[in-house]
Formats: structure tokens, sequence, C-alpha cells
């Protein structure tokens, strides 16, 4: 059973993804499926922008506070803002001249300026998650999602018609408040003011490598579709995709608000510890997906606010979503705990086996390249248990059945 203390960040997440689909829904609506579908693509460029500037400071931050019982320096931070900026302007000098949805400077503006602050905002929230303080991160997105929600509604209000550069201008702004909400919430002594680095140029390049091929692996669809599925199916994309993955965010945070348990006791052999966490996780993502497929069938068929293409393309995803509430364990544990130079290699072979699946969506399912997370289903499953098998000697899905087998007698 979950106690009181578990539903904390569970609620915090329900809060998040009620704001940020009920923005989503609004924001489709207002730009219309041709505009919603380039917000979208424009989003998950920024998103691996970001951590591109970071220059792996989202993951090392957490790891040298949790692991070597160190602060984060101020010579840390510069060093991943002064590498990360050179990076993130070669790549953006790339989507300028290269991508007709950046070639206007009502888009670049925005887009660059927002880039940076919320890098900022993951640097410092990277920070207080080594210190086990998490309810800022679960609950920013959400902060975020009202405040474009309330800008959209006072545009209704006055009568001025929302547009692309508009609804890019909120978000910046949104990113601003989050901004000044985290420097407050962090306290002087968690950082030494100091030139001096933890952190080695070599590790950050394994752990920069890793989170943006993890980012083109799992996020990076909207952005691949863009290249040869049109803007309008993108669009339907988003929106099932977003409904396919709430509860493997909801198992996400629950997990996320354990790092520091997970860091000292997570190993599947060693104790029960593991299973119960797992299990628990496994049951909340059911229920919950359960419950948004009820609510979606619904608005499909009793409503005229939800297409029956968002519903196709969500039947397809939702398989693979269901396994990555069992999976997600693995993949903090491993983040965590696991050698950064086996958290390159395991990543570069998921990246590996999706450009495969995704050449396939191109010269095959150009229609509905969403089939490919029927074969990502197996793809999940093998890779984190190989993983496991691979650093800590075991497989998760055997120890897990043994343990529930031994518990039942």
């Amino acid at each position: 059973m979950l106690n009181i203390k578990d539903f904390l960040p569970i609620v915090s997440r329900g809060i998040v993804y009620l704001l940020g689909f009920l923005s989503v829904f609004v924001i489709s609506h207002v730009l219309g499926r041709q505009d919603f579908g380039a917000y979208s693509v424009i989003q998950s460029y920024a998103e691996m922008c970001v951590l591109i500037i970071g220059f792996g400071s989202y993951q090392a931050f957490a790891r040298i506070i949790i692991q070597q019982k160190k602060n984060v320096t101020a010579g840390d931070i510069l060093y991943s803002l002064l590498f990360g900026s050179v990076l993130f302007s070669l790549f953006f000098s790339f989507l300028f001249f290269g991508n007709d949805l950046f070639d206007s400077f009502e888009v670049a503006l925005p887009f660059v300026i927002g880039v940076f602050i919320y890098s900022l905002i993951l640097m410092i929230l990277s920070i207080q998650r080594g210190y086990g303080k998490t309810w800022l991160l679960n609950i920013e997105f959400a902060i975020r999602s009202g405040l474009i929600l309330l800008c959209v509604l006072i545009f209704f209000l006055i009568g001025f018609e929302i547009s692309l550069t508009d609804v890019l201008a909120f978000l910046v702004l949104s990113y601003f408040l989050v901004l000044i909400l985290s420097v407050f919430q962090t306290k002087a002594a968690w950082i030494d003011f100091k030139i001096d680095r933890h952190i080695d140029f070599k590790e950050r390049v394994h752990l920069l490598f890793s989170s943006v091929m993890g980012f083109v692996t799992k996020k990076s669809d909207l952005i691949i579709l863009s290249m040869f599925v049109p803007l309008t199916h993108i669009a339907a994309y988003k929106i099932a995709f977003l409904l396919a993955e709430a509860p493997s965010q909801f198992v996400q945070a629950f997990f996320i608000s354990k790092t520091k348990e997970i860091a000292k006791r997570g190993g599947f052999e060693g104790n029960g510890f593991a299973r119960h966490y797992q299990v628990r996780g496994i049951a909340l993502g059911l229920f919950l997906t359960f419950s948004v497929f009820v609510a979606l069938y619904f608005a499909v068929n009793y409503s005229a606010y939800v297409d029956h293409d968002v519903m196709a393309i969500y039947l397809v995803m939702l398989p693979y979503f269901v396994v990555r509430c069992y999976t997600l364990y693995q993949e903090i544990y491993l983040t965590i705990l696991a050698n950064s130079e086996h958290i390159r290699n395991r990543t570069f072979i998921e990246l590996l086996l999706k450009s495969i699946l995704f050449l396939c969506a191109f010269l095959f399912y150009r229609d509905t390249p969403e089939f490919i997370y029927l074969f990502l289903l197996f793809l999940e499953v093998l890779v984190f248990e190989f993983s496991v098998r691979y650093e800590f000697g075991y497989f998760p899905i055997i120890s897990l059945i043994k343990r529930s087998t031994h518990a039942k007698k």
C-alpha cells in the first residue's frame, strides 16, 4: 500500500499533468493543427538544446552531492555554461540556416532566450535533487503551464489574436518565473563559491553524450517525424503521446522522490527494498493507465474536441508506456549508480536500434510512423535488463519474480 508521503509526489505530478495537458489542449485549439505541430517541433528542439548547454551538469551535479558528498562549485556551473554555450551556438547556427521553422527572428529570439533560462533552472534543480528537495522539480512544469494559460486567457479577454510568436513569448515569461522561484528555494550553503571544479572533462563528455543520445532515443520523435510527416499529423501525435506517457510520468515522480533511498539500498539482490518500490510503481502505473483510457474513450465518443485519430495513435503507443512503468526504476537506478561510460554505451545501443526503427518507419510506415512503438516495447525491456545484468550481475525481471514467489510462500 502507498502511504501518505508516497502520495505527495503523485498528487503534485497530477497537478502538473492536468495543467500541462490543459495548456497543450488550449494551445492546439488556439493555434490550429498546423501551427501547433510547428510549436511542438520547436519545443522538442528546445529540449535538446537545453541538454547541450548543460554539458552533462544535470546528472553530474546530483551525482557529486549524493556519491561524493561534496557541494557543486561556482566553477562547475561556469564551466558548464561556457562549453555548453559554444556547442549550442554551433547547433543553433545549423538550425537557423537549415530549418524553415527557425528562419525568422520572431521565433529564433524567444527560442534562444528560453533555452538559456531553462538550462539555468535545470542546473539549480539538479542541485536541489541532490539534497532530496524535489518538490519544485515535480511542479515547475505546472507553474509554467498555468502561467501560459493565464496569458492566453488575458489575450482572449482583450480580443487579441494569438499567434505562434505570442505563445513562445508566454513560454519565455514562464521560464523567468520558475527561475526566480528556483533561486529563492536554493540555499547558499549548497554551492561553494570558488573556481575549483569537481567534474572532469571526460566525465562531462560521457554524461553529455548519454543525455543527448537519451533524448534522441526517447524524445526526438517529433524532430525526426517532422522531416517526413505533415505537421497536422504531428499535432495529433503530440496529444496522443502526452496521454499515453502520463501514467509513467507519475511513476517517475514517485521514484525520483526516493532518489536518496535508491542510491543507498537500490539493488534487487540485496533486500526487498527494490521489489517493494517496483511493485508500487507498476500498480500505480496500471491504475492510472486504465483511468486515462476510460477518460479518453468518453472524450472521443461523446465530445467534439478530441479526434478519433488521437485515439488510434494512443492505442498503438499504450503497450510501450505500460512497460515504461516497469523499466523506470532500472533507468533511475542506473543513472545514479552506474559508471558514466556504461551509461554512454547503453544509450548508444538504444540509439542505434531506434534509428533502425525510424528508418523502417520512413521507408514503410510514413502514414502511421507510431507503429514503431510496438517494436520499442521489446527494445526497452531488453536494453535495461541486460544493462543491469552487465553492471550489477543480475536480471531485474528474474529477481523480481523470484522474490515475489518467495514472498507468497
